[in-house]
């Protein structure tokens, strides 16, 4: 009985001594303060942004590639509202994601000759250039070539000066004499070079030739 009692001390000085050294390891294990955000982590452990869909050369110039694309829809098409023409041609000119296209304006009703005698809009579609291809069912003449901007601002100050562009009525000039003027804007501007014109140009000397002009 006696010697049983003695023991206890001993336990409670084990227990206590075991207790200690958990908590001395408990404080070492704890993350030491950051000290603010200046301490966060970087580096790997920051999730990069998705790369933009451009080109830059080694002067720091954006470069895009400059596609076009059209369809010939034959027979009945509505053009305005109420409206219809026979056998419409549709162009589209790609600057990297960008399409561009000229259109009527919107009419309400009236006959076909005061739907010619209205000037085209040009319009940037609200589709990119890769889903205008599908939902309009494009036939797509590939690349020409690339075009050079200094920065994303002379390159959107280029397509605001394109779409203020004032064209003449829908009897005088269609879609594709609106892309000859923003290929003609684009050259003038040396956004692209003579090879890339050039292709161009091929194409629209082919397409007369084939009679889709």
């Amino acid at each position: 009985m006696f010697s049983q009692n003695a023991r206890s001390p001993r336990s409670f000085f084990v227990l206590f001594c075991l207790w200690s050294a958990v908590v001395v390891l408990s404080v070492f294990a704890s993350p030491l303060p950051t000290g603010g955000d200046s301490n966060r982590p970087t580096g790997s452990a920051q999730v990069p942004s998705p790369p933009a869909p451009t080109l830059s050369s080694q002067n720091g110039e954006i470069i895009r590639s400059i596609r076009f694309a059209y369809r010939y829809t034959v027979g009945k098409h509505p053009v305005f509202r109420f409206t219809s023409v026979e056998n419409v041609h549709a162009f589209y000119l790609g600057i990297g994601d960008i399409a561009l296209s000229a259109h009527p304006p919107d009419i309400s009703i009236g006959p076909v000759s005061k739907a010619l005698d209205t000037p085209l809009v040009p319009t940037k579609e609200s589709y990119t250039y890769d889903d205008l291809l599908v939902h309009y069912y494009l036939e797509d003449k590939g690349t020409l070539g690339m075009a050079k901007f200094n920065d994303e601002k002379e390159e959107d100050k280029f397509i605001q000066e394109v779409l203020k562009m004032e064209l003449p009525p829908s009897k005088e000039c269609d879609s594709f004499e609106f892309i000859e003027r923003v290929m003609d804007k684009m050259a003038g501007g040396r956004h692209i070079d003579e090879q890339t014109h050039g292709n161009w140009l091929a194409i629209y000397h082919n397409m007369q030739m084939m009679g889709k002009l």
